[in-house]
């Protein structure tokens, strides 16, 4: 985790995958970020996080919680699955941000989140924001998003 810090200027080209039976939080820069700052990076691959609690899958960021994340961009497929009814997000840069700010960031690939029956936040750059800004973005292609419940296509 990223406490009050910065990252910047990193480029990553990794496919990365969580799984377990706690929370899990995965991003293709950094998995959660507090209260810091992520800008001008760049994530290619797949982000995939399995779980049986709330999972959280970011292209860039997992989750930031009063962060920032600027300037950056992903290209890859973001998942997050649990297989409890437990909270799922996923997006293509930042998985949850809550009180937190995105901005001038695009993103490409599929974006999927599965539980079963408790909350999910699905998106094309942000899965769940609440009480966040998120601005200046844009998709470079169009992205395939899905929510699944209960193994039922969305």
């Amino acid at each position: 985790m990223l406490e009050g810090a910065s990252v910047s200027n990193v480029t990553s080209s990794v496919n990365v995958s969580a799984n377990g039976n706690e929370d899990l939080t995965a991003g293709g820069i950094i998995g959660a970020v507090l209260g810091g700052t992520v800008s001008n990076v760049s994530a290619t691959g797949d982000v995939s996080v399995t779980g049986s609690n709330d999972v959280c899958a970011g292209g860039v960021v997992g989750v930031s919680l009063q962060g920032t994340v600027r300037n950056a961009s992903a290209t890859g497929d973001i998942s997050a699955t649990t297989s409890a009814a437990e909270d799922a997000q996923a997006g293509g840069i930042v998985g949850t941000s809550p009180q937190g700010t995105v901005s001038n960031v695009y993103a490409t690939g599929d974006i999927s989140a599965t539980n079963n029956g408790d909350s999910m936040g699905v998106g094309d750059i942000v899965g769940a924001c609440h009480g966040g800004t998120v601005s200046y973005t844009a998709l470079v292609m169009v992205m395939t998003v899905s929510v699944d419940k209960e193994g039922k296509e969305g």
